[in-house]
């Protein structure tokens, strides 16, 4: 080997050196994932990291782009230290370069505690030069030495797919009415046999993230401002005779990161950061959570299923689909929860603006009890001792005051257990002459629905319905368990 060869060599062999370190600290980093890693790559390369295969520029791409949106999320920071290089080949248009790597890996603020690194592992770079693009990388090839309690599932040889990074899913869609308290339970014995099998299931899938999609009944959210969509920052539950009483344990870096990615998904979000709610959420966060609101990390989602305009069915369904793959991503075991449904009209009770019966009532519809100086404890109480009256009334037979329609709740049903596309045909007609002004609730189940579907659980089944009860209206149970 001549001087003049030797030099060059060395030169490439530090240019490759250069492009691996340069890498491996996007990679820690976590910048560069849109645009600069397509430079990194030739069009059909590959990567291989212990038992996971990827094929493909775009799906090697995709993989670091979730990568970096799941370590934002879950505050994981990493370093990558190489050493003990060496290049085995080396012609005009190809290289292979050998490194060994420790990684270090941690969640939460920095400074973190340094302990000893989470994995070691031996690498290859193929590199093939491109005319007018010089050296990109062709394969990487990562296999694992040692792999320690925080190395990721591939370096341990538990994930072979990109699809095995979703964490798992669960959903459970459940009815709210505050009458369902005002009954003794052995009037629907078989309905509560059924509830309780679910929140039994609930227990036992454990998660770590609960995701609720919960409405309002002019208690909390008034037409002063009414969005279509919000994502809770910091929510608390009212005094609500129908629900529970309590603040709930809002992640606030998950809450914002899922605004943020709704955002960036063209939903016009909205959040708040003192959220208030009523029996539209607490009711089923009281049963799922044994009475405990802040036992388990909660998101709170509402969604405008009273008052016009009315987000549409598809728009509720797209809105679940992107919270789902959004969850997908955490690596974490979420539980969706669809609150309220199915027919029942109430427009009696929660009219709309222009059918208001008075003055008084349509201030309160816009501004609230409290700003009118009106006690909201007050007329929850008058409301409980008419409902109150209705549930002994039925429990005698007594016509039902919410107009329950079975059929639709039945053509409801069978939707909800296949396609859930379908709805996206539905208008806001429809389920008004069908369900009533409280079947509009069904935009809960939609979306907790198609979050379960996009985060990876089961198919959804429907667990139980009777087209009557003592409750006056139709009851149904629907969830989706975790994949196996």
């Amino acid at each position: 080997m001549t001087g003049e060869t030797h030099q060059k060599d060395a030169e490439a062999e530090c240019a490759l050196r250069r492009l691996v370190e340069e890498y491996w600290a996007r990679v820690d980093r976590r910048y560069g994932v849109e645009g600069d890693f397509q430079n990194f790559f030739a069009e059909d390369a590959t990567m291989r990291l212990a038992v996971l295969n990827l094929e493909g520029r775009e799906a090697v791409i995709g993989f670091l782009r979730d990568r970096e949106e799941k370590m934002g999320v879950q505050k994981r920071v990493t370093r990558h230290v190489l050493s003990n290089y060496f290049l085995s080949r080396l012609s005009a248009d190809e290289a292979l370069l050998h490194t060994t790597i420790q990684v270090y890996a941690g969640e939460g603020d920095l400074p973190l505690p340094c302990g000893a690194p989470s994995g070691v592992g031996d690498f290859v770079f193929h590199f093939v030069r491109a005319p007018g693009a010089g050296w990109l990388i062709a394969r990487i090839e990562g296999d694992s030495i040692f792999a320690g309690d925080a190395a990721p599932a591939f370096a341990k040889g538990t994930q072979t797919s990109m699809e095995q990074q979703k964490g798992a899913a669960f959903s459970a869609c459940v009815p709210h009415a505050p009458m369902m308290k005002l009954q003794a339970r052995r009037h629907n014995e078989a309905f509560w046999a059924e509830y309780d099998r679910l929140v039994d299931e609930f227990e036992r899938f454990d998660p770590e993230l609960v995701i609720v999609f919960g409405g309002d009944h002019v208690n909390t959210m008034h037409l002063s401002l009414m969005p279509s969509f919000m994502v809770g920052q910091a929510a608390e539950a009212i005094e609500d005779w129908g629900g529970a009483q309590g603040v709930l344990d809002v992640p606030g870096d998950l809450a914002i990161d899922l605004a943020d990615t709704l955002i960036d998904a063209d939903f016009d979000i909205a959040t708040s950061y003192a959220m208030k709610v009523d029996h539209g959420f607490s009711a089923v966060l009281d049963a799922f959570l044994r009475g405990d609101l802040a036992s388990v990390p909660v998101i709170p989602v509402f969604i405008n299923s009273h008052y016009r305009p009315r987000p549409s069915l598809r728009r509720c369904r797209e809105l679940g689909a992107a919270i789902g793959e959004w969850a997908g991503k955490l690596g974490k075991r979420v539980a969706f929860l669809g609150s309220g449904g199915l027919s029942h009209d109430v427009s009696m009770i929660f009219p709309q603006y222009e059918n208001a019966p008075d003055e008084k009532t349509r201030d309160i519809m816009v501004h609230g009890h409290e700003k009118l100086g009106i006690d909201l404890q007050e007329s929850l109480e008058t409301v409980r001792q008419i409902m109150t009256g209705h549930a002994e009334d039925l429990l005698k037979g007594g016509e039902s005051p919410v107009a329950a329609n079975p059929s639709w709740d039945k053509e409801f049903l069978d939707a909800f257990g296949g396609d859930l596309k379908a709805f996206d045909a539905w208008s806001d007609e429809k389920v008004l002459a069908g369900g009533g002004s409280g079947g509009g609730e069904v935009r809960m189940w939609i979306a907790a629905g198609a979050a379960g579907l996009a985060a990876g659980s089961a198919p959804i089944e429907i667990d139980y319905f009777t087209p009557r009860s003592t409750l006056g209206f139709g009851l149904g149970l629907a969830h989706a368990g975790k994949r196996a």
